[in-house]
């Protein structure tokens, strides 16, 4: 029994004991092999999460900064927009105020009299001025036949002269404006624009009231009072565009072939009062 334990210890001892170690420390390599490329699989899986976050971060800040030039430059060009059609409606709604006075619009005064350079300086400007519209007219057909309808209105509004506003709408379809598949085609800034001069139409005392009406409506469905771009302007805009529709309305009253119209145009002021201010 001695020599039989003595052989089964030297066994352990040299034999199953280092074959044991043995086995165990490779297990140990393996599962340190196995773990260490775990590791790193999982480093460069979050180092490429890291650099496509980044990548999406500059791209967002990229776009931003697009939209914020964007924005600023649409404000500056509404801001001198409204400058030069508030001068307009001043001087339009001072005309107004005297017809509903009885006073009739006043006449420019005479070019020197009977004189005859006074006359021919008189004929040279109304033909350079008529020369000058009839080339804004062909610029904004230019711009409408390309279908570039920011443009052809942005040309027509920048005149300051209604009566190429007009014209501007009398050749392009309110569908193509309004109802296109990318939506609206012009800015805020153009529909803000129209609300002030389509308005000032309306109180002249020329207007047919039905291609302004049209327009009108389509606009004050579809601006957004929210704009960052109109928001500070629209409130005045808005009480001015009331003013000229009850002043419209007024003056057709006593008509009773233009009933038609003033409906529309009582239609188009409750609209109009329905615009929620930011």
């Amino acid at each position: 029994r001695g020599r039989g334990r003595e052989s089964f210890e030297k066994t352990m001892a040299k034999v199953i004991v280092p074959a044991y170690q043995a086995g165990a420390a490779e297990m140990m390599s393996q599962l340190n092999a196995h773990v260490s490329k775990g590791m790193e699989k999982v480093r460069q899986e979050a180092g490429k999460r890291e650099s496509g976050l980044a990548t999406k971060l500059d791209e967002v800040v990229k776009a931003n900064k697009q939209t914020e030039a964007a924005l600023r430059k649409e404000n500056e060009d509404m801001k001198k927009l409204v400058l030069a059609l508030t001068k307009s409606v001043q001087s339009l709604s001072s005309k107004v105020a005297k017809l509903s006075e009885g006073g009739g619009v006043q006449k420019a005064p005479e070019q020197a009299g009977d004189d005859a350079e006074g006359k021919l300086k008189a004929k040279a400007d109304a033909e350079a001025a008529a020369k000058a519209l009839e080339e804004t007219k062909a610029l904004i057909s230019q711009h409408a036949a390309a279908n570039d309808f920011e443009k052809a209105f942005m040309t027509a509004l920048g005149a300051s002269k209604v009566e190429l506003t007009l014209f501007c709408c009398s050749i392009t379809k309110v569908g193509d404006i309004f109802h296109s598949a990318n939506g609206c085609a012009v800015s805020q800034t153009v529909l803000l624009c129209l609300l002030q001069q389509l308005g000032s139409s309306i109180a002249s005392g020329k207007s047919t009231y039905k291609l302004e009406t049209e327009w009108l409506q389509e606009v004050a469905l579809t601006i957004d009072p929210v704009n960052p771009t109109i928001k500070g302007h629209l409130p005045q805009v808005k009480a001015q565009l009331i003013r000229h529709i009850k002043v419209g309305a007024d003056s057709i009253k006593q008509d009773p072939t233009l009933i038609a119209e003033k409906r529309k145009l009582m239609g188009l002021l409750s609209i109009v009062t329905t615009i929620e201010l930011a």
